[in-house]
């Protein structure tokens, strides 16, 4: 029982990321993008990092991080591709990044060591277009990369 909610926790309305990566075969000593990528079910959006809203106003913004770790080095912050800006006077009075129908991140790592047992944390909101209804994106997402020396 405890295992079963200690998950629930970690993964809130997941969006099912996958990973891969910018060079087949990646070995320490590479420079890489780690690519995650979702599909947005029909009829929501989902919040960027792009945002010109007060800190303390508008909808949460996208945030994507890797485990601290040894063995690789971030290059960066991470990078939304395929998002668009919207100005939403409505509700929030400012200008955000979303995503329809699916979304894309990168980070970029230099790889300088053995790596095994990566997580990747996605925090994030996804809004209904019909409704307005807004949920909490917070997903614990395995990296399948693993380096032996």
């Amino acid at each position: 029982m405890f295992f079963t909610s200690k998950a629930n926790a970690e993964n809130s309305n997941p969006l099912g990321m996958t990973v891969s990566f910018s060079k087949p075969n990646p070995k320490i000593g590479d420079t890489l993008d780690v690519v995650f990528k979702a599909n947005i079910p029909a009829g929501w959006h989902l919040y960027g990092a792009q945002s010109d809203c007060p800190v303390d106003d508008g909808p949460m913004r996208a945030m994507l991080y890797l485990d601290s770790s040894e063995g690789f080095q971030v290059l960066g912050d991470f990078q939304e591709i395929g998002s668009h800006l919207v100005k939403e006077m409505d509700v929030w009075k400012c200008t955000t990044s979303e995503f329809k129908d699916s979304c894309e991140f990168r980070i970029r790592i230099f790889i300088n060591g053995p790596i095994t047992g990566l997580k990747a944390h996605l925090y994030a909101q996804k809004c209904s277009d019909s409704d307005g209804m807004c949920l909490m994106v917070k997903e614990t997402i395995p990296v399948p990369l693993v380096l032996n020396r």
